[in-house]
């Protein structure tokens, strides 16, 4: 299918961003070693990052949660909350989102991806739960995706309902996200849409091959980083395996779907790939590709205009799938 594009031209503040984090932060990247001190230390400085430059939407409240779903899972997270909410309690009644956080199964968490979160609660008007899971290199595969499937069954104890919740996620947060979907429409308890961010499906990573090998390379990571990356999580899993590999009939009543790529990262044909095959398999789906941007970029917003204008986009792909006819909740907000 042919993308559409989320923007002709690119923003100097996102041209600004690619040439800084070309020129420092990916040399870093590509050289630091695999070790679980390493690892510790890049968690500390990206979130160290994010309270800096990815800061949450002033008009939120965030509630941490931490609670037990079975004897095996504890669960997590942190409500966003937006505006309307009362007493610091999330409104379940008009629908939530439910968010998986990125960075190859092994750096980020609920708190670094506040810039995104926190703008979808303010602009579509709803809760989100942003769950957290268990890290590689300590925890490794399935230990994410058996974390986001117990967190989301805690949600469902919470009084949400599938047909009432949109999944959302970024990077690998993405492939966990539309893993969960895929199993919840092979149920019968399908969600109410699916959002995702440069979202990683190929865990081959063939796709990402590919288009580095027909373009430049990726301003903050090369696809031999991500590999070495995804090793620690899949220690040795094939990728081709159950809840790992997307097939054709695991797409199949999909619900709506919204993809946010930039044209100039990594993921960018894994999000071609994707949005082609759910096309494929008579699924509805929008694929919005942004020219000259970073790997979830979204995560800018307040600097990058391209990053503000996705998120619109997405908070509005929310209110659609939960409330057709529901307004803008903060229009002309420029945040």
């Amino acid at each position: 299918m042919r993308p559409q594009s989320g923007w002709r031209q690119v923003s100097w503040q996102a041209r600004v961003c690619a040439h800084v984090v070309r020129w420092t932060v990916r040399p870093l990247i590509e050289l630091v070693p695999d070790t679980d001190i390493v690892i510790r230390s890049t968690r500390r400085a990206l979130r160290a990052f994010t309270d800096v430059w990815s800061r949450p939407h002033p008009a939120v409240t965030i509630r941490a949660v931490r609670a037990v779903a079975s004897a095996d899972i504890e669960v997590r997270g942190e409500w966003v909350l937006p505006p309307a909410s009362v007493d610091g309690r999330p409104d379940l009644s008009r629908g939530v989102v439910f968010y998986v956080h990125g960075s190859g199964y092994a750096v980020a968490s609920a708190q670094t991806h506040r810039a995104i979160t926190s703008r979808l609660a303010v602009r579509s008007g709803r809760p989100v739960f942003a769950c957290d899971y268990r890290l590689a290199p300590s925890h490794r595969h399935p230990a994410a995706a058996e974390d986001v499937a117990g967190a989301f069954e805690w949600l469902r104890m919470q009084g949400a309902e599938p047909s009432s919740t949109v999944l959302a996620g970024d990077s690998a947060g993405g492939q966990l996200a539309l893993a969960l979907a895929c199993e919840l429409t092979r149920t019968g308890a399908g969600p109410a849409g699916l959002l995702l961010f440069s979202p990683l499906i190929d865990l081959t990573l063939a796709e990402a091959r590919r288009w580095e090998g027909e373009r430049r390379s990726d301003p903050l990571v090369s696809v031999r980083r991500v590999e070495r990356l995804l090793a620690l999580y899949l220690d040795g899993a094939d990728p081709a395996s159950a809840g790992l590999e997307v097939t054709p009939e695991s797409l199949v009543g999909l619900p709506t779907v919204q993809i946010h790529v930039s044209g100039s990262e990594f993921l960018c044909g894994d999000a071609r790939y994707l949005a082609t095959s759910i096309a494929s398999a008579g699924g509805d789906v929008c694929l919005l590709e942004w020219p000259g941007q970073l790997h979830v970029f979204q995560a800018l917003a307040g600097f990058v205009p391209e990053a503000t204008r996705s998120l619109r986009e997405a908070a509005s792909f929310v209110r659609g799938r939960l409330d057709p006819v529901g307004p803008d909740p903060v229009l002309g907000s420029s945040a």
